[in-house]
């Protein structure tokens, strides 16, 4: 039997016994792409990963996912 482990459980795995201040990461990435939200971009890439922005129902924008450099190339088709 194999044991998967959620997303949830790895970021909750992180915050409380890895160590990792979860809160000060929300924040350092809202931070980072606030400037391009406020200009209502739907996107920003920052040190090459891509940075994914949605607006919520509110209209409030909110970092959905972080693609990794390459995702984006094979998104266009290209290697």
């Amino acid at each position: 039997m194999s044991v998967q482990v959620s997303d949830h459980a790895l970021v909750r795995y992180l915050q409380r016994i890895g160590g990792f201040d979860i809160e000060r990461l929300r924040s350092t990435i809202a931070a980072r792409c606030a400037e391009a939200a406020r200009a209502g971009a739907s996107g920003i890439i920052i040190d090459g990963h891509e940075f994914i922005i949605q607006r919520g129902f509110d209209g409030s924008a909110v970092v959905t996912t972080v693609l990794p450099p390459q995702a984006k190339q094979n998104r266009k088709g290209r290697l």
